[in-house]
């Protein structure tokens, strides 16, 4: 309803209905319509190549025979499939991972008479690691959005009162760390093609969820006021 209201109402009456629809079938023709399996979004050259980190893209990569070099003419074809799938097969897949992955995210969330600072800044950081790799188009400073999840993370490294749980949490901040460095330049295009910033992004959630499920019993004193109802 709201992207009816900004879409169509708001820019009416400075563009008028007529102009305004016409620009938006423009719009969803070039970036939605064009959809095929050399590309989307008028971006055929970089949609599969290993710059792009997104479930999408990683998934067509794994599951159909996509030339990740796509982006530099110059190199050799390289592949990584795994499976020999259509493009029409490789969607279903993409989307019965993304139907699994929501599904996971709202089984997940605490109850609203469990909520507190705690799960929602961890629930929150979650959907910025969703947001981030759910995007059609991941490149490499997408992942900028991930500062806010790893914040989370080093708070709850530093002041859970459970020492296994600040060890562990410390444990998935180095892999996720290491996973990151891998897109150095010092490192073949090929750690990106199988999506070493998907799997970091994947860790961090990981860490948020279990923070979220298995919050401490008991805080430290500066910590009491997480437990706060917002």
């Amino acid at each position: 309803m709201f992207l009816g209201v900004l879409l169509f109402v708001v820019p009416a009456p400075v563009r008028g209905f007529e102009h305004n629809i016409s620009e938006l079938k423009t719009w969803f023709q070039g970036m939605v319509g064009s959809s095929s399996e050399q590309g989307f979004g008028q971006r055929g050259e970089q949609n599969w190549s290993w710059v792009n980190q997104s479930i999408i893209a990683v998934t067509h990569r794994l599951t159909r025979p996509v030339n990740y070099n796509q982006d530099n003419p110059d190199k050799a074809p390289a592949y990584m499939n795994l499976l020999n799938l259509d493009y029409k097969t490789a969607n279903w897949v993409v989307l019965a991972i993304s139907f699994a992955i929501g599904l996971g995210y709202i089984a997940v969330m605490p109850a609203h008479s469990r909520t507190t600072s705690r799960s929602n800044a961890e629930e929150l950081g979650i959907l910025f690691c969703l947001m981030t790799v759910a995007s059609p188009l991941a490149r490499q400073y997408y992942f900028m959005w991930l500062f806010y999840p790893i914040t989370i993370l080093i708070h709850r490294a530093t002041y859970d009162p459970r020492a296994a749980v600040r060890t562990g949490t410390w444990a998935a901040l180095a892999i996720a760390g290491l996973l990151l460095c891998l897109s150095l330049p010092v490192f073949p295009n090929a750690l990106q093609a199988y999506g070493n910033n998907l799997a970091a992004t994947a860790v961090i959630a990981g860490g948020l969820v279990w923070h979220m499920l298995r919050p401490p019993s008991k805080l430290k004193p500066e910590m009491q006021n997480d437990q706060r109802q917002p």
